[in-house]
């Protein structure tokens, strides 16, 4: 909350493997606690802050630990955030300790059928069986595509979409999206599909006979008009209105008495965005972080309007912040013996 930020935390539970695990103060009784703490702070909450459930993924938490946060979501009105099929490695470890996919073993456990939102994020390894177990009108897909590329592979949007499911977009951790910026995830997942023109059929014919062009830019079209190119509404909405109405308690990605007052004003006449004649599709797929002009958070103004970013790199508060991390990171590369002083 002293950053200005507004958003919904939700701290790592873990009980099997993980830094949850072995760090003091991170068990998964203590992350409950904290979770259920920030949940009931009327303070944080008009401020933007709010809770959910954090079970980090279906390979580091037991079954017994899994029912219980399924039943504390639905008695504390919480929703879940959850890696779920996220990489090979959790995928492997289901079937071998239950005989089934991350997906199923989250049904068996009674997590799909709670009275509580869920999102599921990363979703590499999701069947079109598994995609049946889940209910889009609680369950929302996550997508982190920039971060995906490098330690996976971009997810079938487009079966998720066919089968009802909205998509949340987010960037992960800087050790995977250095950039970290999620408005520019909507031009990778907006276009992102039409790249598998290259492992096509048609392609592979063309590159080794020579023949076939027309074939290939036809399997180039066909991706495209199952792309998000078009649809500058659609496409925003992961980034906000999909998201912004998993939390019960939260109200925003709308102009409207009650919810957040978050507000993102942009220069439109800055080179990146002129000409603006078509102000959603250029917010999807411009460079939004030049043209910033000022930012509300919860009613509040962070920095300065119309020196927004150097106001607040400037400031005492992000100077005294980014010692308390500096010296936070040369704690832990103590800890592991990487640096001596």
């Amino acid at each position: 909350a002293d950053t200005g930020f507004s958003g919904v935390i939700a701290p790592t539970i873990q009980d099997l493997s993980g830094p949850g695990t072995v760090l003091r103060g991170c068990d998964w009784e203590a992350s409950m606690d904290t979770t259920i703490s920030l949940h009931q702070d009327k303070g944080l909450q008009q401020k933007g802050i709010f809770a959910a459930l954090g079970p980090h993924a279906t390979d580091t938490i037991s079954p017994s630990l899994w029912k219980k946060i399924a039943s504390t979501a639905e008695q504390e009105r919480l929703p879940l955030h959850s890696h779920v099929s996220q990489s090979i490695e959790e995928y492997r470890r289901s079937m071998q300790r239950n005989g089934c996919s991350p997906v199923k073993f989250l049904q068996q456990q009674g997590v799909l059928e709670a009275d509580a939102s869920m999102l599921l994020v990363h979703s590499m390894f999701v069947s079109s069986r598994d995609l049946e177990l889940l209910d889009p009108n609680k369950h929302v897909l996550g997508l982190c595509p920039a971060s995906a590329v490098q330690f996976g592979f971009p997810c079938n949007y487009q079966a998720w979409d066919a089968a009802g499911f909205k998509i949340a977009l987010g960037t992960d951790a800087a050790c995977s999206n250095d950039g970290m910026n999620v408005q520019q995830e909507m031009r990778l997942l907006a276009g992102g599909h039409i790249f598998g023109v290259m492992s096509s059929t048609e392609m592979q014919k063309f590159e080794k006979e020579g023949e076939g062009a027309e074939a290939v830019q036809e399997a180039r079209q066909r991706l495209f008009d199952a792309s998000l190119m078009n649809s500058p509404r659609k496409l925003f909405s992961t980034v906000s209105s999909n998201a912004g109405q998993m939390h019960p308690l939260v109200k925003m990605g709308e102009i409207r008495e009650g919810s957040l007052a978050n507000l993102l004003v942009v220069d439109r006449d800055h080179p990146n965005l002129w000409p603006s004649t078509a102000p959603l599709r250029t917010v999807c797929y411009a460079n939004l972080s030049p043209c910033i002009q000022g930012l509300m958070v919860a009613g509040k103004w962070v920095g300065e309007v119309g020196n927004f970013q150097q106001s607040i790199l400037g400031s005492q508060m992000f100077l005294e912040h980014r010692k308390e991390a500096e010296e936070r990171l040369r704690s832990l590369l103590r800890s592991l013996n990487l640096v001596t002083q």
